[in-house]
């Protein structure tokens, strides 16, 4: 196999699971009003990831989830950071939390 085309297989599983995760998250009986405020693909590190923000309802209280996929070659690792969606504080370290992220050889 050519490089190019190992990369290729690695991002499409991770779009096949970030899919997944999406499908899963939207039809939850958990939480209500579920909205996907950003999909993003991004490399972490030199690997492909993705990162997706997701807000709901839960118990009256509005959340956001940020969560960060990021495949390596075999196993996907998944970061989830929740937060009232008040605490503007947290919300303004999330990119600096998620990107401190590194996974090891």
């Amino acid at each position: 196999r050519r490089s190019s085309d190992l990369n290729e297989s690695v991002e499409e599983r991770l779009n096949e699971q970030t899919t997944l995760l999406i499908q899963g998250i939207l039809t939850s009986s958990q939480g209500s009003e579920k909205k996907i405020l950003r999909d993003e693909v991004q490399s972490q590190n030199g690997r492909p990831a993705r990162r997706l923000t997701v807000q709901a309802h839960y118990h009256g209280q509005n959340i956001i989830t940020e969560i960060l996929l990021i495949r390596g070659k075999t196993d996907t690792w998944i970061a989830e950071l929740t937060f009232y969606a008040e605490d503007t504080v947290l919300a303004e370290l999330v990119p600096v939390l998620l990107s401190s992220i590194r996974i090891g050889a």
